[in-house]
């Protein structure tokens, strides 16, 4: 029985294709990891191509992403990879094109990776590091996003938006989003849970600076000068301690970083 090859190498419109690279590499950042079907067992959503379009990694790259940033996909959200389009990937006899990874951000150095190439015949396959750097929102960008943390039915929800703002360079748009953010946040805890029962007294409750120094350790920021300078950063202005924050900049800071760190362990 034939194959249509034809068929089999016409683009899809739910997925990142690799006729999407024919005018350059692109880097895309990670939103999502998310189990796919029997034949493409891996979905990875991007902030770039939206959920509607994953990149869905065949075998050799799904085999990179293994060897250089390990098997728990929820570590993958917010990093990075530069896609490109590789003409001389075949489907049967046909060279139809398929995207390969060239650069991934959280590798120290260029790595070699042994792949299948044909039947009992292996090549390496190089990737190079990615600086780490986030990509700058863009307005449009922005303005969905605002609209989505309007939309967040429940804390789930947008804590999952939490998570995609923090694959973002926010630039000037900063202080929207996280006001937004801030703001859907109180109106979701403030409404009325009918289902809810009674917790049983856990102690004293943890003040505010408790909060703030644990996701701060959580986002890797041990130390106080390290704290000090992801602080002045996301404030754009200098913060030499922690009491420099005001009361209203603290809660801020702290639940938007919980609110990304507890998507990233779901």
């Amino acid at each position: 029985m034939d194959v249509d090859l034809i068929a089999a190498a016409a683009p899809r419109s739910d997925q990142i294709n690799a006729d999407d690279l024919i005018g350059g590499p692109q880097i895309v950042t990670i939103t999502e990891v998310r189990k796919g079907n029997s034949e493409q067992p891996v979905e990875i959503v991007t902030a770039e191509f939206g959920p509607g379009r994953p990149y869905r990694p065949g075998k050799s790259m799904t085999r990179v992403l293994l060897e250089v940033w390990g098997p728990k996909s929820g570590t993958y959200v917010g990093r990075r990879l530069k896609l490109y389009r590789d003409p001389e990937i075949t489907f049967g006899p046909s060279k139809v094109g398929g995207i390969r990874i060239s650069h991934m951000t959280d590798l120290d150095k260029a790595k070699a990776i042994p792949l299948t190439k044909t039947r009992g015949k292996k090549e390496l396959f190089r990737v190079e590091p990615l600086p780490s750097g986030l990509q700058i929102i863009s307005a449009e960008e922005a303005d969905e996003i605002a609209a989505a943390i309007e939309k967040a039915a429940d804390r789930a929800e947008l804590n999952a938006i939490g998570a995609q703002l923090k694959a973002f360079d926010l630039a000037d748009h900063r202080g929207r989003l996280q006001g937004l953010w801030k703001s859907r946040l109180s109106e979701l805890e403030s409404a009325p849970n009918l289902d809810a029962k009674p917790e049983p007294d856990q102690g004293t409750a943890p003040t505010l600076r408790d909060r703030l120094v644990a996701a701060l350790v959580s986002e890797g920021k041990a130390d106080e000068p390290e704290q000090v300078g992801y602080l002045s950063g996301e404030f754009k202005r200098p913060i030499t301690t922690l009491d420099d924050l005001t009361d209203a900049e603290a809660l801020e800071i702290t639940e938007f970083l919980e609110g990304a760190q507890n998507q990233t362990r779901q």
